[in-house]
């Protein structure tokens, strides 16, 4: 595997991890995000049901786990027709504040196979203010969310089974992040 660096501007790092998913490296990042997020919760932005890479059995008990982790969520919004919280139909685009804990990042690598992106923010906005920006200026890059003051370090999970993580590099040390990647990568 290998990591690609992109600048974004003078103060915006992305780095970009592909196959992370056929490495089987997705507990990896799961571990790096723990490293980075130490507050108490998480702000994080789903895009479309996906589970192409998953078997029939496999995106059926997803959708049912994913589902009742979902409907527990005190903050968890659905941004589609109709407002409901079935993931049976086809989210498009899906917002929510998670807490950190052990259920938290036990079904995250099941969000990573059954959407097609999902992104994680450490909080630096309040969540309403969050959900309005996402809902306004939905499928923006990573990059775009840290420009925006949204947070100062982003991660992502594409559909390809790639990862992305964007910092804002004044407040992380660019060196220092790689070094930590490349030790859970």
């Amino acid at each position: 595997m290998k990591i690609t660096k992109y600048i974004n501007n003078e103060n915006i790092c992305t780095l970009y991890i592909d196959n992370v998913r056929k490495n089987g490296k997705v507990d990896n990042c799961i571990d790096s995000i723990k490293r980075f997020i130490d507050k108490e919760e998480f702000y994080f932005v789903l895009y479309r049901i996906d589970g192409i890479n998953l078997k029939v059995k496999e995106s059926k008990q997803y959708e049912i786990d994913i589902g009742e982790y979902l409907r527990k969520l005190e903050y968890l919004e659905i941004f589609k027709n109709y407002n409901s919280k079935s993931l049976a139909n086809g989210i498009l685009h899906a917002v929510g504040k998670m807490k950190t804990t052990n259920d938290t990042y036990q079904i995250l690598p099941k969000m990573f196979d059954y959407y097609l992106d999902t992104v994680i923010f450490k909080p630096k906005i309040p969540y309403k203010e969050f959900s309005d920006k996402v809902m306004t200026n939905s499928m923006k890059s990573l990059s775009y969310y840290i420009e925006e003051g949204i947070s100062d370090i982003g991660f992502a999970h594409v559909d390809s089974g790639d990862f992305m993580i964007c910092f804002n590099k004044e407040v992380y040390n660019e060196n220092e992040i790689i070094k930590i990647f490349c030790n859970y990568i």
